[in-house]
């Protein structure tokens, strides 16, 4: 009622220190009364600064406000003072004083007015009524709030009771209470929580209730409570209120229990989830096979495993960083640009064979799979890649020792049809002149035998020369064939071995040897040489027509050997170039010469063991230009088999 006085009365009303006679507090009146702008401005003054010097026996002087603290002690006390406003003006005031207390401490409240004698009995009552009024109107405000706290209270989702402080007992609780517990509410109020056996633990609860009253309030305190059928976790808040001027203890909590499980059960996944990555970390650091983790966005490595950086020959953390084309890694940039589209596209690719290049030149081929995953929601490639390079050179060398076999094996075939074929003619000539010579010696002339014998010696050395072609080639497929230079004259071995060749073949043709400069001696395989040129000058000398000239040309270019053997024969038709070099293929137009359609394939593989090239140009009817270019230190490795 006081501070409603106080606030509300049209009267300047002062509060004074008895001590320091400064002001300590004021209502607006005063401050509309000083014509100042906040009452703020007078705190701390003392009332004596407000009065003018010419008044000093109306004034509030030090002196008179001890007689006033005096006589405020025993009652109440009239006096006149004139008071100076803030803008200089002076207005003579009546004033009333009492002693007061607020906030335990002792205080003289003036209160003053223009009119002059004291305040009326009227006012006095209307300031009382004022008061009353004020104090029905706080009491509906405190019945609104009291309201609207028991619907709050009621309808609160969070679990609210009331306990007296002095015994803990309910005296109050809410719905959401009485649901999360499990009883009813007449079964709860007038209880403990140690009667009704909430709490889990004892030691919990009597140290929730120290703290409790010693602070005055606890906040958000996890308790394990048991209520019918189960145990929760709940997060429980407190506060000491009076109600009725008795202590209780208003408390609101919330069941955290679901939200427990789940921090446990996150906890666990985040447990599991450093233990599976502390496994893939070490089977990444261990695996044999190249791993990568590369980021999607930009295609750069953050991560390669050892066995990766030591394919590629780098530190690994001078790869990360970069990205592949930067490090040169694959063969074909268009195979790199369509792996990442295809794999954009589908989210993962399976066991793709690559073309790869180390650091250190070598080339391999990598089977390459990829995945793209989410790391911190970025999405990166992981790749997994194994080199089969040596695989793939095993699979190439089967394939090869494979298809050599299959040409062994028609190799065989081949030499049967040719023996049954090629060998019959001359075997039959052989016993027919050997039966002749047997049968009728005695009858023929000395001639006629001669005729006999050489055509034995002619198909002998025909069966001969077929038999060392099947051998020769034989060996030059089953790899025994090696390359065996040694000091080699190569105009002498030329002239001598045209003569063998004019000799052997009754010079049928002409040889024009047409040597150019050349080294005096060359390191050579005489033997592959002489396999090389006896049967392109047989050749050239079979398929022409009887002394028709055949240029043989040997001379040097650069590091090279390059002989050269034309003929003016038959020709080789279109349809049979690209059988050249395929064993046992003869011409459509040879007719009956005799042949095995193994001398260009010996000729070939010759060559190529010698480690040099061989061109053939030819058309029908116009003869044949076969050209073959040896290098003089012969092919890389002189020990290599074919």
């Amino acid at each position: 009622m006081f501070e409603f006085l106080f606030e509300c009365t049209a009267d300047a009303v002062w509060l004074i220190d008895p001590g320091s006679g400064a002001v300590v507090d004021c209502n607006e009146a005063a401050a509309v009364l000083m014509r100042c702008s906040s009452r703020a401005e007078l705190v701390g003054k003392r009332l004596e600064e407000f009065s003018p010097a010419g008044h000093k026996d109306a004034s509030l002087t030090e002196e008179a406000a001890r007689r006033i603290t005096e006589r405020c002690k025993n009652g109440n006390g009239w006096f006149e003072w004139v008071l100076r406003r803030f803008d200089g003006t002076e207005v003579p005031l009546k004033v009333n004083a009492a002693a007061t207390a607020r906030d335990g401490e002792s205080l003289i409240a003036l209160v003053s007015r223009q009119a002059d004698g004291r305040l009326s009995v009227e006012r006095v009552e209307e300031i009382v009524q004022q008061a009353e009024a004020g104090l029905r109107e706080s009491e509906a405000r405190l019945r609104e709030s009291e309201e609207r706290f028991s619907k709050v209270f009621r309808a609160s989702p969070a679990l609210m009771t009331i306990s007296r402080l002095s015994d803990e007992k309910y005296v109050e609780v809410n719905d959401a209470f009485v649901r999360w517990y499990g009883l009813r509410r007449e079964d709860i109020l007038g209880h403990s929580t140690k009667e009704l056996g909430t709490w889990l633990r004892l030691e919990d609860r009597a140290k929730f209730w120290a703290d409790l009253k010693r602070n005055g309030s606890v906040r958000e305190v996890e308790c394990q409570a048991r209520r019918r059928g189960s145990v929760g976790t709940l997060l429980v808040s407190a506060d000491i209120i009076e109600i009725n001027g008795e202590p209780h203890v208003i408390a609101t909590g919330f069941d955290i229990t679901e939200r427990k499980q789940a921090e446990a059960e996150l906890r666990e996944s985040e447990t599991r989830l450093r233990e599976s990555e502390a496994r893939f970390s070490a089977a990444f650091r261990a695996s044999p096979a190249l791993i990568s983790l590369l980021r999607l966005s930009d295609g750069k490595f953050v991560e390669v495993n050892d066995a990766f950086a030591q394919w590629l020959g780098m530190d690994p953390d001078k790869i990360v960083g970069h990205d592949t084309l930067e490090l040169g890694v694959w063969l074909n940039r268009d195979d790199r640009e369509k792996f990442l589209a295809d794999l954009r596209r589908n989210g993962s690719m399976r066991e793709v064979e690559c073309r790869f290049r180390s650091r250190r030149g070598t080339l391999h081929t990598i089977v390459l799979s990829a995945e793209i995953i989410e790391i911190n929601r970025e999405p990166h490639i992981l790749g997994f890649g194994i080199d089969v390079t040596e695989r793939k050179r095993a699979e190439l060398e089967l394939l090869r020792t494979l298809a050599r076999e299959r040409q062994l094996g028609q190799l065989r075939s081949h030499i049967v049809s040719m023996v049954s074929h090629e060998f019959r003619t001359p075997l039959g000539i052989i016993q027919s002149s050997a039966e002749i010579l047997e049968d009728y010696l005695e009858d023929l002339g000395p001639a006629e035998r001669k005729d006999h014998l050489q055509s034995i010696r002619k198909n002998t050395r025909r069966m001969a020369g077929l038999m060392d072609e099947a051998l020769l080639l034989g060996s030059l497929d089953a790899g025994k064939m090696e390359f065996k230079p040694a000091p080699l004259e190569l105009r002498t071995f030329a002239q001598r071995l045209v003569d063998e060749v004019l000799s052997a073949t009754n010079r049928r043709c002409p040889i024009e040897l047409s040597p150019t400069e050349m080294p005096i001696k060359i390191r050579a395989d005489e033997r592959l040489l002489e396999h090389i040129f006896t049967n392109l000058l047989t050749n050239a000398i079979k398929y022409s027509a009887a002394g028709r000239l055949v240029r043989f040309e040997i001379g040097c270019a650069e590091a090279e050997i390059v002989c050269v053997v034309r003929d003016q024969g038959i020709g080789i038709a279109e349809a049979d170039k690209e059988w050249l070099f395929n064993a046992f293929h003869r011409g459509l137009n040879v007719d009956d010469r005799p042949g095995t359609g193994l001398g260009l394939v010996i000729v070939k593989r010759c060559v190529e063991l010698h480690g040099g090239k061989i061109k053939v140009e030819s058309q029908i009817g116009a003869g044949t230009v076969v050209t073959v270019r040896l290098p003089m230190s012969g092919p890389e490795s002189s020990a290599t088999p074919i």
